[in-house]
């Protein structure tokens, strides 16, 4: 893919829930964690949800679509009142009992994405008792770190100063990934922590 760290990656950790420092690449992978026709809906995340990223108010709108596809609608302020959005199209996946999602960009402004052409971007999630959707995303050096000891294929490509890195290999290696690994290690990247917008 290798869109680098643009806007582009800045709009994916507002869904992933915020604030995705830009020092460093957030992994992707040409294959889901899990098979989206036996995933399980998750009704749990339907509805709308606001937060912060980077200083900007930010407005989550999560809408169930067919089987268990969400679609997520992401638009943030900033503090001049400039306005932008993406959406996204994911979902979910349960590793050991943790919940997990698989997410693609769909639009944004001034594009519309093939999903044919896109990687996903692998997230882990909770709804905690307090109500707030907290999502970490997977950290840069462990990824690299698992690619370079051979626990999954993929590819780290350094230059102009920046990694992308592409996990290649298959679903079921990835699941064999994240159940083997401590997630607060692989998924240590937190963004923040959503709640639910007032009706």
């Amino acid at each position: 893919m290798g869109h680098g760290m643009t806007a582009r990656n800045i709009s994916i950790g507002v869904f992933l829930a915020a604030a995705l420092a830009l020092s460093a690449c957030l992994p992707d992978s040409i294959n889901p964690l899990g098979d989206p026709a036996s995933a399980t809906p998750d009704p749990k995340l339907a509805g709308r949800w606001t937060g912060t990223m980077n200083g900007e108010a930010t407005t989550l709108a999560i809408t169930a679509k067919d089987g268990a596809i969400l679609e997520f609608r992401v638009e943030t302020t900033d503090a001049d009142g400039k306005k932008e959005w993406v959406v996204l199209e994911g979902f979910p996946a349960m590793v050991a009992k943790r919940s997990y999602m698989n997410v693609k960009f769909r639009e944004e402004q001034d594009k519309i994405y093939d999903p044919a052409e896109e990687n996903f971007y692998l997230c882990r999630y909770e709804i905690g008792s307090d109500g707030g959707l907290t999502v970490w995303t997977m950290a840069e050096q462990p990824t690299v770190d698992a690619i370079a000891d051979g626990r999954v294929n993929g590819a780290v490509d350094p230059a102009g100063g920046e990694r992308t890195i592409h996990i290649t290999d298959s679903s079921l290696v990835l699941r064999a990934l994240v159940e083997e690994s401590n997630p607060g290690i692989l998924f240590a990247t937190k963004y923040a922590t959503f709640r639910r917008a007032p009706d």
